[in-house]
């Protein structure tokens, strides 16, 4: 109807506002289309999620990472009860907010999210998916912020093999995760295995 085509129109100009980084004006459509679609439809309903997950993206790259968090984590619950669990949108709102989560340094909250995210990728997709590699890094880059070096170790060995697969081996993938690799056995200690993993970049 004439209210929703309204509120698709806020976001798409919302979005390129946000783009060109008229961050303001942007925030104030992101917040009225939210605002709108949450009076019109209640929760939960996709609309709204959709919403609320453009407004988190906007408050987080506004700086406010916890009222993105909060949005993610509302956007999340009402996917869960709208969609299977291994449906697309699912899995991409729980790996988008445990990235989050990870960033503000709440890995106790981000590290179950992103191994139920990377168990439903690897579903999806199988073990050779961009996404699974992704999701593998950055649990992988986790577990070695929590000093758990041979569980990030294995994450990003697989991570390698994945991106080696997919894309040979200059590909800037690949150079990134053999950099991750190579930073972790520094950190262990392992100079030479460092060593290795830097003369392969």
């Amino acid at each position: 109807d004439r209210h929703a085509e309204t509120t698709m129109s806020m976001l798409a100009l919302a979005t390129v506002l946000q783009d060109i980084g008229d961050l303001p004006a942007a925030g104030l459509l992101f917040h009225e289309a939210h605002a709108t679609r949450l009076a019109m439809y209640g929760t939960p309903h996709a609309e709204v999620s959709e919403a609320a997950r453009h407004l988190a993206f906007w408050e987080e790259s506004n700086g406010d990472e916890e009222a993105a968090e909060r949005l993610f984590l509302d956007a999340l619950a009402q996917d869960r009860a709208l969609f299977p669990a291994d449906h697309r949108r699912v899995v991409n709102a729980i790996v988008r907010l445990a990235g989050l989560q990870r960033r503000m340094g709440k890995r106790r909250e981000a590290e179950p999210l992103l191994r139920e995210g990377l168990a439903a990728q690897r579903r999806i997709h199988g073990d050779t998916h961009p996404d699974v590699a992704s999701t593998m890094r950055n649990l992988g880059s986790l577990l070695r912020d929590e000093r758990r070096g041979e569980e990030a170790e294995s994450l990003y060995l697989g991570t390698i093999a994945i991106l080696r697969a997919l894309h040979g081996e200059a590909h800037p993938e690949v150079i990134v995760a053999l950099n991750s690799y190579a930073i972790l056995l520094s950190d262990r200690g392992d100079h030479a295995g460092a060593i290795r993993a830097y003369e392969e970049i």
